[in-house]
């Protein structure tokens, strides 16, 4: 796991160029929801870790479930990544498949429009900085056809 700014020169330096995604998932519960090697990576460490490999030319974006974090704290933390990404992240619905995974979604999401409402919220974010969606890179994206007014082409459209 590339958690320190030394290891990204390494790589940059020996094996670039480079694409960096970093495992989010969630913004809060982490310790709850995620095993160790996760969970242990803290937000502030996972915002210095993104905004050095921004500034320093190194491709980085993250993985994150919506569903797992109310709306509030999914669309300010979204937003605050969002400057940080050189390609657009992989932003995934939560679906749970059974009653105990159920337990995992906050309440916040208990139906489909909360999820448009987070689509709605962030992506100017990253429609503003040339970014968008491939819709092959995510199994249960918020978009599918189009962000924003744009059009998303791609192998699975």
């Amino acid at each position: 796991v590339i958690r320190e700014k030394n290891e990204l020169d390494l790589i940059k330096r020996n094996l670039s160029p480079f694409h960096l995604t970093v495992t989010l998932e969630c913004f809060d519960r982490r310790e709850e929801l995620l095993k160790s090697t996760k969970s242990n990576l803290t937000i502030s460490k996972l915002i210095e870790i993104m905004e050095y490999s921004y500034k320093n030319q190194i491709d980085v974006d993250f993985t994150y479930i919506v569903g797992l974090d109310n709306i509030e704290t999914t669309i300010s933390g979204l937003k605050k990544l969002s400057k940080y990404c050189t390609e657009f992240p992989r932003i995934q619905i939560f679906q749970p498949h059974n009653p105990y995974m159920e337990f995992f979604l906050d309440p916040d999401f208990e139906d489909f429009e909360s999820f448009l409402k987070v689509r709605k919220a962030i992506e100017e974010d990253f429609i503003n900085r040339g970014l968008k969606p491939k819709s092959w890179e995510n199994y249960r994206p918020l978009w599918y056809t189009s962000i924003g007014n744009k059009q998303i082409t791609g192998v699975r459209i």
